[in-house]
């Protein structure tokens, strides 16, 4: 690929991801904590409830409605007519003797309070039109750092708990939707607030108003964008380790790979926050932690995997120095409370963007002087850099526009994969060379050493088969891995492209197969690695006593989806009775191995039968489906690692085809045997074979 089509490529993933997750919002503002949109269309937008809210400093406003409601309610009535009660109630809170402020929202409320740490309230009066709109729900972002959310006198929402003091105030970062909210011409938003464990306090970031189908779709939309990057991330922090074990003189790899991770726990505590909205009692200070290390440790491990890829271009020692720098910063969040380490971060951004330009001066050196691929990752480099920036600015409140981290990470993480990717392609095509080389010398030689011992002879087969091993490690990853990859992207890039029409029926299917794909992958690194523990010979076989019909059963509930599709049965002749003297996680695996084969390979309204004996002193189970079955020809390469090869299903399930060589081996370490028997078009018969004890 050209350099041309690379940047057209990298600068074409930026532009959509970064218009992906926007919809169309009309600018209007609160003007003294009143903010009028009678004439605003909720049909077609959302709106920022931005603008100049009132603010009471050091002041909870008592909230007297559900008081005045249940006075003219007795206890057991339906709670809609309450509500109803309730919204007919004329707000009538005092705030003419109360020390009121303006201040400007999103922001921090240091401006105004004067003091970082304290509580308040905030106030917003929001008219709507004659006819109100119906099902309109609030989007209410992280706020600093617990808040109680009255809409007319009801709490609809909070974080956290609200005090007036540090050991009243429980702190909580988390978005979340408000319910369906019973609209009236005009209402009230009153807001506590208060914030004992963070540098700045207030509310950060807007609040979102409209009606609840935009706001879910807006949601959506960035989740689902999200989601393409979590999987991103997550398959390069593999696959870059995976290169790393098959490569391990080459360290910039695996240093990559740790900057991989350390972005994925940054989004995974940012923005939308999908660890905070999974766990939320107690742990705002675990997740704050890990947000701050993070940030911290992706500084270091990028350099140093810059000074890996540039090495006559970077300085050793500057690499050591931000290692000393950010590890510093490290301890100062392991060991100071929140309420102090989070004043460490606009330093830190000075700090980053110092280090930052002199990266980038690297990158210039590195295209003078003609480094390879230098101008691909200067491209994603300087995007990334644009994002870094943005956020930095955008999380001090200083600039008001959205969180660009990860579409600028994305063009990013392409430049770098497509450097590594073309160096181990190098490292690679010198190892084929070196290993042709080697053949060849083999082929002369094979004269000479016939006459050798017959241990020699089986030493040097086993080297040989390591070998050819270790071939179709490199061709899997390097292929097999990124087909399904590539489908991946490509069914996202047709989800999120709006000019595309597409229905409901098709967008889930697109997602269904997405994850089929992603799932495939990930079991083919569990079967390669598999196969890396059975060549090194790290397996250790622990027998114990086996309840055969118990470890069936579970494995039926397990693959039940697989089931379900083709509606095919499972008939079992195991008794409670059958028990077996084996090591469970193997024959677990084994199992669960022979059940997905009769699925994958048999048609629909069939049925698979499981079924024992027991001669003399061993032990037989067999699985037999009515599947299309397979040829003599191809029984006969099935547990050679020479011939792994793709299968298809009946319904085009995929394979890696290495999962009966692992069955096999798996088998023949507790003393048994695996058999097949097979006719094309009657099906599969599997024997298994173990000792009684």
């Amino acid at each position: 690929m050209s350099k041309k089509k690379l940047f057209s490529l990298v600068l074409f993933i930026s532009l959509f991801f970064s218009c992906a997750d926007k919809i169309q919002q009309k600018k209007i503002e609160a003007k003294k904590g009143v903010i009028d949109l009678r004439d605003f269309d909720f049909e077609k937008e959302i709106i920022n409830l931005d603008g100049a809210w009132e603010f009471y400093p050091d002041e909870f406003l008592e909230i007297k409605k559900l008081e005045i409601a249940k006075e003219k309610f007795e206890l057991g009535q339906e709670f809609d007519l309450l509500l109803n009660e309730v919204l007919s109630i004329d707000l009538s809170i005092e705030t003419e003797n109360k020390k009121k402020e303006f201040i400007e929202v999103p922001g921090v409320w240091t401006k105004v309070y004067k003091k970082r740490f304290g509580y308040g309230t905030y106030r917003l009066v929001i008219k709507l039109p004659k006819i109100i709109p119906k099902s309109l729900i609030f989007k209410i972002p992280e706020l600093g750092t617990a808040y109680d959310f009255y809409l007319n006198g009801l709490k609809i929402v909070s974080n956290g708990k609200v005090g007036k003091r540090r050991e009243d105030s429980v702190p909580e970062l988390r978005p979340t939707l408000s319910p369906i909210i019973y609209a009236t011409n005009e209402m009230e938003i009153i807001i506590h607030l208060s914030n004992f464990h963070n540098r700045d306090g207030g509310l950060w970031y807007s609040i979102q108003f409209g009606k609840e189908s935009l706001i879910r779709d807006l949601k959506e939309s960035k989740m689902y964008n999200t989601l393409f990057i979590y999987g991103s991330l997550f398959t390069m922090v593999i696959y870059h380790l995976v290169i790393f074990l098959i490569r391990y003189k080459d360290k910039s790899a695996l240093v990559f790979s740790f900057f991989c991770l350390c972005i994925f726990f940054q989004l995974l505590v940012n923005d939308e926050k999908l660890l905070n909205q999974k766990f939320r009692d107690g742990t705002y200070l675990l997740f704050s932690r890990i947000e701050y290390l993070s940030y911290y440790l992706a500084l270091p491990c990028f350099s140093h995997f810059l000074q890996l890829v540039f090495p006559k271009d970077f300085n050793i020692k500057f690499r050591k120095t931000i290692w000393i720098i950010s590890g510093l910063f490290c301890l100062f969040v392991l060991f100071t409370p929140s309420e102090i380490y989070t004043f460490s971060t606009p330093i830190y951004h000075i700090y980053t963007l110092i280090c930052l330009c002199y990266l980038l001066y690297i990158f210039l050196k590195a295209m003078i002087q003609k480094r390879n691929s230098a101008s691909i990752i200067f491209i994603g480099t300087v995007i990334f850099f644009i994002g870094i920036v943005n956020d930095m600015l955008y999380s001090l409140t200083i600039i008001q526009t959205s969180f660009l981290f990860p579409q600028a990470l994305l063009a990013f993480l392409f430049s770098h994969s497509i450097l590594i990717s073309r160096n181990f392609s190098f490292a690679l095509n010198e190892i084929e060379e070196l290993s042709f080389n080697l053949k060849k010398i083999n082929l002369e030689l094979e004269e000479k050493v016939i006459s050798r011992t017959k241990e020699y002879k089986e030493q040097k087969e086993i080297a040989e088969e390591a070998n050819l091993i270790k071939d179709k490690f490199v061709s899997i990853v390097s292929h097999d891995l990124r087909t399904p990859l590539q489908g991946v992207f490509n069914l996202l890039e047709i989800l999120g492209n709006r000019k595309i029409p597409k229905t409901d029926e098709e967008s889930k299917s697109f997602l269904k197969m997405c994850k089929e794909n992603i799932e495939l992958s990930l079991k083919m690194i569990k079967e390669l690695l598999d196969i890396g523990k059975l060549k090194s010979g790290n397996l250790k076989v622990e027998k114990v006593e086996i309840e055969l019909k118990e470890l069936l059963d579970s494995i039926k509930i397990e693959l039940m989806p697989l089931f379900i599709q083709k509606n095919i049965s499972l008939i079992s002749n195991i008794q409670t009775s059958v028990k077996i003297y084996a090591d469970k996680n193997f024959l677990r695996q084994v199992l669960n191995n022979l059940i997905v084969n009769a699925i994958k390979f048999s048609e629909k309204f069939t049925e698979i039968k499981i079924y024992h004996k027991t001669e003399q002193n061993d032990f037989y189970l067999y699985i037999k489906d009515h599947g299309i079955g397979m040829s003599e020809e191809k029984l006969s390469s099935l547990f050679s690692s020479e011939n792994f090869k793709n299968s298809i299903g009946t319904r085009g399930e995929l394979g890696s085809g290495m999962g009966l060589f692992i069955c096999k081996y798996l088998l023949q370490i507790q003393g048994g045997s695996l058999i097949l028997e097979s006719e094309v078009g009657v099906g599969t018969n599997c024997e298994i074979k173990l000792p009684l004890k």
